[in-house]
């Protein structure tokens, strides 16, 4: 059971905002926040104050800490589409029920198991992929940094995993690990649903094709003056592990310090030196807060501005801290 909590835990790069909206359901917010924290997930928690929008985008999963018809009422404000909104989960004040409301096969429903099963609490999972103990396409997507291009047909995929037809895939090696369901790699005879990942659309005689495109990300990296060359390597290394993506989707690591050059070297990835008034003009709203050194300092923070500089949309996974190295990931 830990190690199912911790794969789903680990693939919350860009972490978990808990929302509670009164002192009765403070307790468990403080509860969930504590075990998601000591998890290594990154974790925020505020009191709702009637403006959930500036942190919408922000985060892969939203937790409410509040009644049902409530949660449902306020996200109904700032729901836009099923590809761009967060995985919303609603937990009930006393930690019984954790129901996904929002994106549900886009990561809600395996969050909602995840926090039940730290919490003891009973996960109301009603989609028929999970039911079916099959990982539902949204997810494999995600898994493999590409963005769906046509999901006008994902009902017709989903009637083919659900009767344990062939999904094949296309333009990968392996399927990412802990994947379930009928998918397979390359084409075979009984293939008539096709995954296929790249740049360029293709069309597959008598086979019905799901495009998925890949995206391409830049790496910032902050550091202390002390840090040597190895320990760069060794936190950008673990950036790439952590979200399992090749070093062939980096356009560019980042930084304001030249000796990160050398390590982008040694990895054989360009690198790109951005000064610190580059990295202020940065405004980026879900950037992570700086912490009480980097306020002194009079800096906002580097690793994530540095990444966003770069070109980076949005972030994809915020600064980790990798001993004497911050890195962190945004995706173009």
């Amino acid at each position: 059971m830990l190690s199912y909590i911790v794969s789903i835990l680990e693939r919350l790069w860009r972490g978990v905002l808990i929302v509670y909206a009164s002192d009765s359901g403070a307790d468990t917010a403080n509860r969930l926040f504590r075990l998601l924290r000591g998890a290594g997930v990154p974790t925020a928690m505020i009191k709702y104050d009637g403006d959930l929008g500036r942190y919408w985008d922000c985060f892969d999963a939203i937790v409410l800490a509040m009644a049902l018809s409530g949660a449902v009422r306020l996200v109904c404000k700032y729901a836009k589409s099923k590809v761009v909104d967060p995985a919303v989960v609603v937990i009930d004040d006393g930690g019984r029920y954790v129901i996904p409301i929002l994106s549900a096969h886009w990561g809600a429903n395996e969050v909602a198991e995840a926090i039940a099963r730290l919490m003891g609490a009973e996960a109301v999972i009603t989609t028929a992929a999970e039911y079916m103990g099959v990982t539902n396409i949204e997810e494999l997507a995600r898994l493999l940094h590409c963005d769906i291009a046509n999901t006008e047909e994902l009902p017709n995929f989903y009637s083919a995993l659900l009767s344990n037809k062939p999904i094949c895939i296309i333009g990968i090696n392996e399927l990412p690990k802990k994947v379930r369901g009928s998918y397979v790699i390359g084409v075979n005879a009984g293939c008539k649903h096709a995954i296929v990942v790249g740049d360029s659309h293709q069309s597959l005689k008598g086979i019905r094709v799901l495009q998925c495109v890949p995206y391409k990300v830049v790496i910032g990296v902050g550091l202390m003056n002390e840090a040597g060359i190895d320990e760069v390597i060794k936190a950008i290394r673990t950036a790439l592990d952590r979200l399992g993506i090749g070093a062939d989707r980096v356009l560019a690591v980042v930084s304001i310090k030249p000796k990160v050059g050398e390590a982008a070297k040694a990895l054989g990835l360009p690198f790109r030196l951005v000064s610190i008034d580059e990295l202020e003009r940065v405004n980026h709203g879900c950037a992570t807060p700086p912490s009480d050194e980097l306020r002194r300092l009079g800096v906002r923070g580097v690793a994530e501005l540095a990444a966003l500089a770069a070109g980076g949309t949005s972030l994809l996974l915020r600064k980790i801290v990798v001993g004497r190295v911050t890195v962190a990931v945004a995706r173009v």
